[in-house]
């Protein structure tokens, strides 16, 4: 099923992606051979790492490759990173515009302050990378959120783990009560997997595969569910084939709640701290989505 052209297909769909792989922007369109696999060069890229699911897929998969080697290079100097999911408090009744801004708010107040400074200090973080990532389920409504990869320089123990635990669990716990939603759990709201590293593949069994911590960060695209949620691009797919009301609902609310929202972003001077000398510059969604990877 080609989702791209079912997005497209869409009138409320933006005229940039409508013209996503279509459009010419130059004088030429070519066909380029990679790894056994062919690619049209030359024509536009919406670089819309939400709604295109195209565009989607290159972002991902090429932001999980930077992550990898900045992983690794990170593990080579012998320090360690831990991964941090947070999520919500959610039901059907709860929008996900309210339910973005309450998590955006509560990672707001995580890393505000002179608290936060003094764990860093004292769990050596030097920073961290957070992804946004989204679901929908039957039972329980938008299920947003965060993967929340922490990079330090040594393991933390099991009370740095406990410290970590209680200073995001009592921050998340502030912004649930202010957006008016139920409180949040101690065992399911935050989980934190410590001292993963990108080199130490299968780190999480997702879907079927084995993932490293790169991909569990950046490829929310891939996944599918074993509990009966959907990702939005499976919502847009049965949308299509059933003309269900509600899936389309769904998707014009996760269209209008994406909407400016970054789904990779580093901490301040992090990229420096990791990958050192060689650090590039951070490039954006649509730089990625549009880069001629080579071949023939």
């Amino acid at each position: 099923m080609n989702l791209r052209a079912l997005a497209a297909a869409d009138p409320d769909t933006p005229e940039r992606q409508r013209n996503c792989g279509v459009v010419p922007v130059g004088d030429r369109v070519e066909i380029w051979m990679k790894d056994g696999s062919a690619y049209y060069c030359g024509l536009e890229t919406c670089g819309n790492v939400w709604l295109c699911p195209v565009c989607s897929a290159k972002i991902h998969h090429r932001r999980a490759a930077q992550l990898r080697e900045a992983l690794d290079t990170w593990e080579g100097d012998g320090h360690a990173a831990s991964l941090v999911t947070i999520t919500v408090p959610h039901d059907l009744r709860d929008p996900l515009s309210r339910l973005v801004k309450a998590e955006r708010d509560a990672w707001k107040r995580v890393t505000q302050g002179a608290a936060w400074q003094r764990l860093k200090r004292r769990l050596r973080i030097a920073g961290h990378i957070i992804a946004l990532e989204f679901t929908w389920g039957d039972g329980n409504g938008w299920h947003p959120h965060y993967h929340v990869l922490l990079v330090h320089t040594q393991d933390l123990d099991a009370a740095a783990i406990a410290a970590l635990h209680g200073h995001i669990h009592a921050r998340l716990a502030t912004s649930c009560r202010e957006h008016g939603l139920r409180q949040p759990d101690q065992l399911h709201a935050v989980r934190i997997d410590p001292n993963v590293s990108a080199a130490a593949a299968g780190a999480y069994v997702v879907k079927g595969g084995r993932w490293t911590p790169a991909d569990e960060m950046t490829r929310g695209d891939l996944k599918t569910s074993r509990t009966g949620s959907r990702t939005p691009f499976q919502i847009l797919a049965d949308y299509y084939q059933t003309g269900d009301a509600r899936d389309r609902a769904l998707w014009d609310e996760y269209s209008c709640a994406t909407r400016n929202l970054a789904a990779v972003r580093w901490s301040r001077n992090l990229r420096a701290v990791v990958e050192g000398a060689v650090a590039e510059p951070e490039r954006t969604d649509q730089d990625l989505a549009a880069d001629h990877t080579g071949g023939e």
